[in-house]
């Protein structure tokens, strides 16, 4: 049921950086480079937080308010029709995927149990270490 979707509270994790970083960031802009990586298929296991819908969504991309749903149901309706929707926008970063544009389609495609996705890829590149601005595996999974 569509429904149980909002019963999970936990958010996903934020690609964002702590102020130390992006004080650094300023200080040195080339510290951080973005890189359009073109599309892949990339492992949906592998997507593990969103750039900017951390109140939309939880740790498992199930959406958190009523009014994503109706959006998601639609999608769910699209993929379970076979529908070519268009691919998602995802960060890499150390190997990890952040959601840009398409949390529903990656939530839709986690409960489908699709193993993977279609996705356009932006690489960043960061001088600072990963440990540093907290875009290491454990910093988020902790």
């Amino acid at each position: 049921r569509s429904s149980d979707l909002l019963q999970r509270r936990t958010a996903p994790l934020p690609l964002s950086q702590p102020p130390q970083s992006r004080r650094m960031a300023m200080l040195c802009p080339a510290a951080v480079m973005e890189r359009y990586e073109g599309a892949r298929t990339v492992r949906v296991a592998d997507i593990v937080g969103s750039e900017n819908r951390v109140d939309d969504f939880d740790s498992e991309f199930y959406p958190l308010e009523e009014h994503l749903e109706t959006r998601w149901v639609s999608v769910a309706m699209a993929m379970g029709s076979q529908v070519n929707l268009p691919p998602v926008e995802l960060i890499e970063v150390e190997g990890e995927y952040y959601v840009r544009d398409g949390h529903h389609r990656v939530s839709v495609a986690r409960q489908l149990g699709h193993e993977v996705i279609e996705a356009r890829v932006t690489e960043i590149k960061t001088k600072i270490p990963p440990s540093e601005i907290g875009l290491t595996a454990a910093a988020f999974r902790a």
